[in-house]
């Protein structure tokens, strides 16, 4: 997945770990010394790790000790590393456009398919006179409701 060849890394968890990205480092790090010290019942994160190549692959990493010796000391893990850069790009590529949403000078706002508010910006909020507090969850109808200028509508 990353583009090494077998022969090409040592077989250990170091030579995994010392691939992760220095931002992602020490919270999956953590991860896994509460799990070796029991504070979790599974080791789960989810981290930048460099390809060979030198770009950088976004895991899922889950998994947890399966068996330790008499010093209690871990002797088997089992897990699965997924790549999930695909995901992460498209959560990145929404939240983009949720920012442009947020900020356009545009009255913009989003419904559920029932007519329910779930988002507006801040220049309908101005148009309208009412804060998004008072927007989320309510009907469209309350557009209607008298209770502010008809100047939008």
């Amino acid at each position: 997945m990353l583009g090494y060849a077998p022969n090409e890394l040592d077989n250990n968890v170091y030579a995994f770990t010392k691939m992760i990205h220095h931002e992602d480092y020490e919270d999956a790090m953590q991860a896994m010394r509460d799990h070796v010290e029991g504070k979790t019942e599974k080791y789960e994160a989810e981290y930048r790790i460099r390809r060979k190549d030198g770009s950088y692959a976004w895991y899922y990493d889950k998994g947890g000790i399966v068996n330790r010796d008499a010093n209690g000391k871990p002797t088997r893990v089992t897990g699965v590393v997924v790549d999930v850069s695909a995901a992460k790009a498209r959560e990145e590529e929404i939240n983009k456009l949720f920012k442009v949403f947020l900020q356009s000078p545009t009255p913009n706002l989003i419904t559920s398919p029932n007519g329910t508010i779930e988002f507006v910006n801040d220049s309908h909020c101005s148009l309208t006179g009412y804060t998004s507090q008072e927007l989320v969850g309510k009907k469209t109808n309350i557009f209607k409701s008298g209770k502010r200028q008809r100047c939008f509508l």
